[in-house]
């Protein structure tokens, strides 16, 4: 088989873009970039080949002008530069770094090579200095598209942001839990009389213990069912009661939890509004006399709407996706309920909530 120039050209093209897809899984855990392979390799080859075109970027000044050009557009959309954190000195440490050290010292240790080993004059050792120095595309990989909040990783001392993130995710093969199909499992008492809506749909409160939202799931284990109650805070989105019970029966599972959450609060509910679903356990007469006793009042939504009760419904999406999910199969309502206890733990104290500006609840 001949070998034209053509053939040739093609391939190294192909050989190139192949390392640019492969090189980034293969250094992701060295101190290498890809611009020092290639360069590494460009001698390689021009050392080992002979009657290679002389590549000196002064006798091809159009091709490099353009190959200039194509290396500069691609650094900067693979880098993906994108300014829009809050201007702290904290959260720019890492840019001030690079514009104050980096770039300058990057620029006059090429300037110093281009004038003494190359022998060009003052002016182009530094043009050739800003051209090739690490500048625009280490300042581009270094200042990434985040949201102005503080994540987990800023809250540990990271400055790190929302991209770099997700490519260090795939590098590792980690990926968020996503959330599955809903079951509903709510069955209506018909028979007794109803408290209103006194929600709407608002879960806004002015203050912790003005508003609490309660929903009951299910897990299933290899003993039966394992029924879990939680009761949360709609200011503070801190479970503040839960109960885990081999029963839906009112005065073992919500109740047990409610008593928690009141007991937290210091025994009395005083201006509380208690918001359900329809669900016979919640409207079950010693249940909302309780209510009253505490001195909360009882709220339900509109019947078949799981709307009306969304932010509780989401508290149970959250812990069936995060936990149940992710650690099953289940043996024993104890092993829920000893899991459930660690599981409502972290929601206090360590995720991060949207709706609390990335803070945790206990925090918020």
């Amino acid at each position: 088989m001949e070998f034209t120039d053509d053939t040739l050209l093609f391939a190294a093209i192909g050989v190139m873009t192949l390392a640019a897809a492969l090189l980034p899984r293969l250094l992701g855990k060295l101190p290498i970039s890809i611009p020092m392979v290639f360069l590494a390799a460009g001698i390689i080859v021009f050392a080992l080949i002979p009657d290679l075109p002389d590549p000196h970027p002064s006798e091809h000044p159009d091709v490099t002008l353009h190959l200039t050009e194509i290396c500069v557009l691609v650094s900067l959309m693979g880098a993906g530069l994108a300014i829009n954190r809050p201007l702290r000195w904290r959260t720019w440490s890492t840019t001030w770094r690079l514009l104050a050290v980096t770039m300058p010292l990057s620029i006059a240790a090429v300037a110093v090579l281009g004038w003494v080993g190359l022998g060009l004059g003052a002016a182009s050792a530094l043009l050739l200095a800003a051209a090739l120095a690490p500048t625009d595309p280490v300042l581009a990989t270094e200042v990434q598209v985040s949201e102005p909040v503080e994540d987990e990783m800023r809250r540990q001392g990271w400055d790190i942001g929302r991209d770099q993130t997700e490519r260090l995710m795939r590098l590792a093969g980690v990926r968020g839990v996503r959330k599955s199909k809903r079951v509903f499992t709510t069955r209506s008492d018909k028979t007794g009389a109803l408290p209103s809506d006194l929600v709407n749909r608002r879960f806004t409160a002015p203050a912790p213990r003005r508003l609490w939202v309660c929903d009951v799931t299910y897990v299933a284990t290899w003993s039966g069912f394992a029924f879990v109650a939680f009761v949360t805070d709609v200011y503070s989105r801190r479970i503040v009661g839960w109960n885990v019970a081999a029963t839906l029966r009112s005065e073992i599972l919500p109740l047990q939890a409610l008593d928690m959450a009141a007991w937290g609060a210091g025994g009395r509910l005083d201006g509380l509004i208690h918001h359900a679903d329809h669900g016979s356990n919640y409207t079950a007469m010693v249940y909302t006399e309780r209510i009253v006793e505490l001195g909360a009042v009882p709220s339900t939504g509109t019947v078949g709407d799981s709307f009306d009760n969304a932010m509780a419904e989401a508290v149970n999406n959250l812990y069936k996706t995060e936990l149940i999910r992710q650690r099953g199969p289940w043996r024993t309502v104890e092993q829920v309920e000893l899991a459930t206890l660690e599981w409502v733990w972290w929601w206090n104290n360590q995720r991060l909530h949207g709706e609390l500006d990335m803070r945790t609840p206990n925090r918020g």
